[in-house]
């Protein structure tokens, strides 16, 4: 019976995990109590779980059955479940909180894989820069976002960092393919 389990993120408080886990049969988003071993399913066809900084939100990637792409916002039990970003035209996934949980920088995959930030109301969605795996700096002011360097062999990426209105976009290192 292969199983895959991903997307993994520890609550604030450090007592709950949201991950998703899939088999053949099925695929859901789970939270685990780290304490008492207790698990709870939040639903099928959602992924990229990652908690607010205040550990009162999960935002998500969900695809509904029309096919359409969403970053999602809903509380620890499944529950107030909300659509921030929606597209039917392309992949939208990792959803990350800025330190102070106003914003979600993610993934919009056009043509190329592109950042964008929304505030936490769904309100204010703007482009950032060219790139993918969006991590806030803990005081907000930075983005640390990954490129994938074209005419090489596959899964070589550049790392950059970024200023949230995507000014000073400064190279920080280079990563191959490990």
């Amino acid at each position: 019976n292969a199983y895959d389990m991903w997307g993994l993120s520890i609550s604030p408080d450090g007592k709950s995990l949201v991950y998703r886990f899939s088999s053949r049969e099925a695929e859901r988003l789970y939270v685990q109590n780290l304490d008492k071993g207790s698990v709870r399913s939040l639903g099928s066809d959602i992924n990229n779980p990652s908690w607010s900084p205040d550990g009162k939100t999960i935002a998500a990637r969900y695809i509904n059955y029309a096919l359409e792409q969403q970053i999602v916002l809903m509380n620890p039990n499944g529950s107030n479940r909300r659509i921030i970003v929606k597209d039917k035209a392309n992949f939208l996934y990792s959803p990350a909180w800025s330190p102070d949980g106003k914003q979600i920088a993610f993934v919009r995959f056009e043509k190329r894989k592109n950042v964008y930030i929304v505030d936490a109301d769904g309100k204010n969605e703007r482009f950032v820069t060219e790139g993918d795996c969006p991590a806030w700096s803990p005081d907000g002011k930075t983005l640390a976002i990954t490129r994938e360097i074209f005419g090489r062999e596959y899964g070589q990426y550049e790392v950059y960092f970024v200023n949230p209105d995507g000014s000073n976009q400064r190279l920080f290192t280079y990563k191959s393919n490990r």
